[in-house]
């Protein structure tokens, strides 16, 4: 086995345990908890332009359950190093909250901004979506998404990384305001062309103070072609 694969599967038990510890340590607050998994591929067309490919999953975990499936499609073009546009598309089997499955179709259009600045990398992510069903019962969404992550390359296959990102909906059953935000921390581990993430997340919305805010662990493994 390569020394760096051997690196990487040393550290893993310990970053799993310190996001877990994360996580239940914010589960005081009455929040639910959920699994994400996000496996795909991503092909470079030519030195700008790159098509990506991500199947995500999302499990519910108490109880144990599929809650949603949502493959998703995306082609991204760099202007310049530091500017990125992106246009995707998503389709979404989603568990409503009376345990039925309902179809959505997602469009979406990101503008991305990065730099450097000595070891640390800022990339700020803007996005607009649009979410739409055919089931009678359910609304079409629109939202714009701001994303802000901190980054510290550390010259070497492991990268950690905060960030924040907000929610604001235009139109839909959300309403309109500011619905909801997430706070993130994890590593990215880079071999070859393989890319495995970790991450913790916390997410909490704020038009229904009803709904519970979310305790997620994203386990994900992207491979270059």
């Amino acid at each position: 086995m390569p020394r760096t694969v051997r690196n990487i599967v040393s550290l893993l038990p310990a970053v799993v345990a310190l996001l877990w510890c994360l996580l239940v340590a914010s589960g005081a607050q009455a929040a639910d908890e959920e699994l994400w998994t996000k496996v795909g591929v991503r092909y470079r067309v030519n030195k700008r332009l790159r098509l990506d490919f991500i199947q995500n999953t999302r499990f519910h975990t108490d109880p144990w359950r599929v809650d949603n499936v949502m493959p998703d499609l995306s082609g991204n073009y760099d202007v310049k190093k530091w500017l990125r546009f992106s246009l995707g598309y998503r389709y979404l089997q989603m568990r409503n909250k009376f345990e039925r499955f309902v179809e959505w179709h997602r469009v979406y259009a990101d503008v991305r901004v990065r730099t450097k600045l000595n070891k640390v990398k800022v990339s700020n992510r803007v996005r607009y979506q649009e979410q739409r069903s055919s089931d009678f019962s359910a609304q079409n969404r629109h939202w714009f998404r701001d994303e802000l992550l901190f980054g510290y390359d550390t010259d070497s296959f492991w990268d950690p990384f905060v960030g924040a990102e907000l929610f604001y909906a235009i139109a839909g059953q959300d309403g309109t305001g500011f619905h909801k935000y997430r706070l993130e921390a994890g590593v990215d581990f880079k071999v070859g062309d393989h890319q495995l993430g970790i991450e913790y997340r916390y997410e909490n919305k704020l038009l229904d103070a009803g709904d519970p805010s979310l305790n997620i662990l994203v386990l994900s493994y992207v491979f270059d072609i």
